[in-house]
């Protein structure tokens, strides 16, 4: 039997950093990405955001590559913000996005770091390595 423990830190930034992602957009968001996270066999951990980027934490079986899970969960969402807020319908992603893989003993200080997005930036302490470059 195989084992494995894949753990992915995915930051992806909206369409020209457009501030879409607050209050109850940035809920629905993070929601619907858990639940396409969970129907492709993964595990959310912690999915949060500011205003212009999501960060996805994450568990993703072996079968599943990052690529093909990112474009999912892009688009996807996508979908799913423009049939649910009229107010959104430009609503889109950027094109590219970051992601790195997360050591077992590095997942609850990335864990603590997502849930802490709002805090993070209001006190301009985010950190690089964990942040999509302007």
């Amino acid at each position: 039997m195989s084992h494995t423990q894949l753990h992915y830190h995915i930051v992806s930034p909206t369409y020209y950093r457009t501030p879409w992602l607050v209050g109850k957009h940035l809920r629905f968001v993070a929601n619907t990405m858990a639940k396409i996270t969970r129907d492709a066999g993964g595990r959310p951990i912690a999915i949060n955001g500011w205003r212009d980027h999501i960060q996805v934490l994450c568990d993703l079986p072996p079968r599943q590559d990052v690529a093909s899970y990112v474009s999912k969960i892009k688009s996807q969402s996508t979908g799913a913000v423009r049939r649910k807020f009229s107010e959104l319908e430009d609503f889109r992603w950027s094109v590219g996005y970051a992601a790195f893989t997360v050591s077992s003993r590095g997942l609850s200080s990335v864990r603590s770091y997502v849930r802490r997005q709002q805090e993070i930036h209001q006190r301009r302490e985010a950190k690089p390595e964990h942040e999509l470059p302007e």
